[in-house]
């Protein structure tokens, strides 16, 4: 019976080790990375000239469209300043990295939930680009 207690005591101390291990983010400062948020001060150490640059090298999955869900409507990852729609992923080509707070990366369903999506559209992702002024 304490031989029992003991491999299960064992096993839950690497566990926890384990998982705390697993949470710190590669430069090992303890902090978490979010992979739906791409911040200012991560674009500034990189070598881009406009945002979708950024969003090419630093999280490229945002750009891919997985499934088309609507054979209906055109299917696209919109790219939204604040609150207000621009268009598609090639806007982010327009935008430089000035003024901008963050990127946030939101699901279809999140985006169509809480954001304006234009008639015609299906949204398979959003890409919204957050400023320091607000809408």
């Amino acid at each position: 019976m304490k031989l029992q207690r003991f491999f299960l005591l064992a096993a839950l101390a690497v566990f926890l080790v384990g998982g705390v291990a697993c949470a710190s983010s590669p430069e090992g400062d303890g902090t978490r990375r979010d992979s739906n948020v791409l911040t200012a001060e991560e674009m500034a150490g990189a070598p881009v000239s406009n945002l979708y640059e950024a969003v090419e090298q630093m999280r490229p999955r945002w750009l891919q469209i997985r499934m088309r869900r609507s054979l209906t409507m055109e299917s696209e990852v919109s790219v939204f300043m604040n609150r207000n729609y621009l268009g598609g992923t090639q806007e982010l080509r327009n935008l430089g990295l000035t003024g901008v707070v963050r990127l946030r990366y939101l699901d279809g369903s999140l985006a169509s939930a809480t954001l304006r999506v234009p008639d015609g559209k299906h949204i398979e992702g959003a890409i919204v680009v957050e400023t320091g002024g607000g809408d």
